[in-house]
């Protein structure tokens, strides 16, 4: 198993994520073994083709796929710490170069489809998905030499409740499979997990990547993310999903990323990470 980590917060905007990751070694939360990238910084905002410190990102997305090229080994398990979400496209470019027909289950709040044209924010860690399927910015989708792109069919998104008309549309014209927060409660867990399995075995989807963003929790369980988005999933509800992915597939790699310590609430957050994280590293 290869663990990597990152304390990539650029991609948010938001330098509260920046000391997650030594938060988290401090509270022996990390693995042993686990692999730290080289600290990001950034000399002041800038932008380039509408995105917030792209060369920056650019730079720290191609280091961690370079960690991965040097420490991962075939057949073993990649795992990445972090971090905002936008460090998802040096995995999942990881995960699609050395797994055909890969499938992906994003469990978040936000959709991260936006792209370089209809991004509202600038900000990176709202386009992960966009980048992996292969659409906007050439720089980004292609940080590095790549043939291989997501598939839309396999593709499922659980826990949205934060989503932009525009990654609306994008959903929609793809054809991409989604489950709201709101559709989780109302359909209840195992129907939604039944059904997820189900649409990607229909793909014959037998290698999945899993990428798991905090802020798909409840804010009242878990308070320490950047973009926290009230009534999201609980405990039970999230290991369940792990669990249910963890039986039907090959879970080659799994994200864990958008822990924000500064906006922690009596390590509420902190707490949440150790009950997951057994499931985590499965």
């Amino acid at each position: 198993m290869t663990i990597i980590t990152s304390n990539m917060y650029l991609g948010a905007d938001n330098p509260g994520i920046k000391t997650g990751i030594d938060v988290l070694r401090n509270e022996s939360v990390l693995p042993d073994g686990a692999l730290f990238t080289n600290p990001v910084t950034s000399h002041g905002i800038t932008r380039t083709k509408k995105m917030k410190y792209y060369y920056e990102i650019l730079d720290h997305l191609k280091e961690i796929h370079q960690s991965y090229i040097a420490h991962s080994e075939k057949g073993e398990k990649d795992i990445l710490i972090g971090g905002d979400h936008s460090i998802a496209i040096a995995s999942g470019v990881h995960s699609l170069e050395n797994h055909d027909n890969l499938g992906v289950v994003w469990v978040d709040a936000h959709a991260d489809i936006n792209t370089n044209d209809i991004t509202n924010s600038g900000n990176v860690h709202g386009m992960s998905v966009a980048a992996l399927l292969g659409l906007g910015d050439d720089g980004l989708v292609n940080f590095v030499p790549r043939t291989k792109y997501l598939k839309p069919e396999n593709v499922v998104y659980i826990g949205l409740r934060d989503v932009e008309p525009e990654e609306q549309a994008l959903l929609d014209k793809l054809h991409i499979k989604h489950y709201t927060a709101d559709e989780v409660m109302s359909l209840g867990i195992e129907t939604v997990m039944k059904e997820s399995v189900a649409h990607l075995k229909a793909q014959k989807v037998k290698n999945l990547h899993l990428s798991y963003d905090l802020d798909s929790a409840d804010p009242t369980l878990v308070p320490g993310v950047t973009t926290d988005v009230p009534n999201g999933l609980d405990l039970k509800q999230t290991l369940y999903i792990f669990r249910q992915l963890h039986k039907a597939f090959n879970v080659v790699a799994f994200d864990l990323v958008e822990f924000n310590p500064e906006k922690d609430v009596d390590n509420q957050t902190v707490d949440f990470i150790k009950q997951i994280m057994p499931d985590v590293l499965k």
